[in-house]
């Protein structure tokens, strides 16, 4: 969330409540003309992901097909929680938020209705939704071979690592938080601690006497996971479920998250995460996972097993499919 001045342009739309997002639900006309040609032939289903993947799918399918409606981010809360982050006109910023919010979910129970099945990442944003009949589905991360993460390993430089895209609003604010606020008490423990930023869209710089690196995008993440002592994920907003965690469980890599980072995931502090919610508790989790290679030992151990028992694609493959029997059953009785 910018810190820029609000003008009238900016809270007309929260007043009347019309979003942003459906303000320019023009687009959604050109997106379902743009598709139009890869539904020439019907299919029996349509699976998509976010609000504005349905949005585009054209009307032809609605009427033919079966839609899965797969809501990837129930995105209201997530802007409410960046306008408080705010350093100028914060509550302001979080009233039109919160307003847009309204007729966001409101568009999301209308496309959730319509939808033959609709689906969440967490009983946490189902709950947000409101809506019973939504089903959870949890996201999977597939790992190739073996893990990478070495807990036990005892490194020349302890090395925290942030995976994720730079242009998703919680992403940045989360860096920014970590950077600013964090990682100063970190080095002020660990002189030598490093932080490497990586993934597409980063706006922030390297500063090699602060011991941060930004990395950007990268081929594979793999190396970046196979040199971390612990995989961070400081975000302060945003909904559904965090990749940047299951692959670090996944790659037997120990974590330091958020409450919400780390929501819907069935984490455990001190058993399979280390969570901390302001700056002064981050910092000592990370100095404590630096130094205690037992600790990291536990968190890697048990994260692995809870990506094993819900996160890997095999373990959610037989919600698939009954997912989608359920969509063409209700699309056949309508």
């Amino acid at each position: 969330m910018t810190s820029r001045a609000i003008s009238p342009i900016d809270i007309l739309p929260a007043v009347l409540g019309i979003s942003a997002r459906r303000a320019s639900a023009a687009r959604s006309v050109r997106q379902r003309r743009e598709l139009a040609p890869l539904f020439v032939t019907p299919y029996d289903l349509v699976w998509a992901f976010t609000e504005k993947s349905l949005r585009g799918v054209p009307r032809r399918a609605w009427r033919e097909s079966a839609i899965v409606f797969d809501l990837n981010d129930v995105e209201d809360q997530r802007d409410v929680a960046l306008a408080r982050t705010a350093r100028r006109h914060r509550w302001l910023r979080a009233a039109m938020a919160r307003r847009d919010g309204v007729a966001m979910r409101r568009s999301l129970r209308r496309l959730v209705v319509r939808a033959d099945v609709s689906v969440v990442s967490s009983e946490v944003d189902r709950d947000r939704l409101g809506r019973a009949e939504v089903r959870v589905l949890d996201n999977a991360y597939r790992r190739a071979g073996d893990p990478v993460g070495r807990p036990e390993a005892e490194r020349p430089a302890v090395t925290f690592t942030f995976i994720g895209l730079m242009s998703y609003g919680p992403n940045a604010d989360g860096v920014g938080w970590l950077r600013d606020e964090i990682w100063p008490l970190v080095r002020a423990e660990l002189p030598d601690a490093r932080l490497r930023i990586v993934g597409r869209g980063a706006q922030e710089r390297s500063d090699e006497g602060a011991g941060i690196v930004v990395v950007g995008e990268v081929s594979s993440v793999l190396p970046e996971l196979e040199g971390a002592t612990a995989v961070v994920a400081p975000l302060r907003a945003g909904s559904g479920t965090r990749i940047k965690i299951l692959e670090g469980w996944a790659h037997r890599v120990p974590v330091v998250s958020t409450t919400i980072g780390a929501e819907g995931l069935g984490a455990i502090h001190g058993t399979n995460v280390m969570i901390a919610d302001e700056p002064v508790a981050f910092a000592s989790a990370l100095v404590r996972v630096a130094r205690d290679p037992e600790l990291r030992q536990r968190l890697a151990e048990a994260g692995e097993a809870v990506w094993r028992s819900r996160f890997r694609a095999e373990a959610i493959a037989d919600d698939v499919v009954e997912i989608a029997r359920a969509a063409l059953a209700t699309r056949s009785g309508r």
